[in-house]
């Protein structure tokens, strides 16, 4: 109920974000953020390394996905770090290298439209403020790193298109598709509920509500009430409500497992069997 609700919902934005608008760019960051999610799941740290880098190539935004590298264990996350960071350095360096120009285009700048949450939150500058794009990468950051804290981690993606979303001074269709295919992951992975609510409520107040109405202030009220109610969701919901899709980092770490391949998925469970059979 919750893959085929959820999934439903996000195709519609999503044919908006890959057909109508046909911003590939931004397909391939969700893209591979997602790859990047199943990496994780997988325990292939260098795999989600490459992931994560090349959605921020994709789409510099991107980097709100990064906190996704903490939530492998502790002695594998420098192997995500260091993929990461060179898939970034390999595509963008001869650019900059080349024309250190090339750095304009990490900058945007674009109309803040009335029915924006960033209007709603009372910023009222006719176009995108300078400090917009570094607060987005911040506050997504930070929003990240708390779920991770929590123990949300595959909420990752969804609290870092919400910063986006909260701050961003645009409301195209496409901007969207972030956030649901984010709510389709946290509930199809994170929650214990058969019925996507969250999926179903914001394909409602961001894709539905524009159809409705024309009020821009409600719209706004719209966006911003959404983006924050979702995120005290993730962030308060009770331990029972969530899913722990992560083996303990502490049981690995008692059996003294020899080195493992960051490329090569790791399971604990067969690793001691192996282990305890030869020992």
């Amino acid at each position: 109920m919750t893959v085929v609700a959820a999934g439903a919902v996000f195709l519609v934005v999503w044919a908006s974000l890959a057909v109508h608008y046909s911003h590939l760019d931004d397909v391939l960051a969700l893209f591979f953020a997602a790859l990047a999610i199943r990496a994780v799941l997988a325990d292939v740290p260098a795999l989600a390394g490459l992931c994560l880098g090349l959605a921020v190539d994709a789409k510099p935004w991107a980097l709100v996905f990064l906190p996704l590298g903490l939530a492998v264990a502790r002695d594998r996350r420098r192997h995500v770090a260091f993929y990461a960071v060179a898939v970034v350095l390999l595509a963008w360096l001869p650019f900059v290298v080349a024309d250190p120009a090339t750095l304009g285009a990490t900058q945007y700048h674009i109309v803040n439209e009335p029915s924006s949450a960033l209007r709603a939150l009372g910023v009222s500058a006719a176009g995108t403020p300078s400090w917009d794009r570094p607060a987005q990468l911040v506050l997504g950051g930070v929003l990240g790193a708390a779920a991770i804290l929590r123990g949300r981690w595959v909420a990752v993606p969804l609290l870092g298109i919400g910063a986006r979303l909260l701050l961003n001074p645009g409301v195209y269709d496409y901007y969207s598709a972030g956030f649901l295919l984010g709510a389709l992951v946290w509930e199809a992975l994170g929650l214990r509920r058969p019925v996507p609510v969250w999926s179903l409520v914001s394909f409602g107040a961001l894709y539905l509500a524009p159809r409705l109405t024309n009020d821009a202030q409600v719209l706004g009220e719209l966006r911003l009430w959404l983006v924050l109610a979702v995120i005290l969701s993730v962030l308060l919901a009770p331990g029972d409500w969530c899913v722990a899709s992560k083996p303990n980092e502490g049981a690995a770490g008692a059996l003294r497992l020899p080195p493992r391949d960051p490329w090569v998925a790791h399971s604990v469970g067969a690793e001691a069997g192996r282990w305890s059979v030869h020992h």
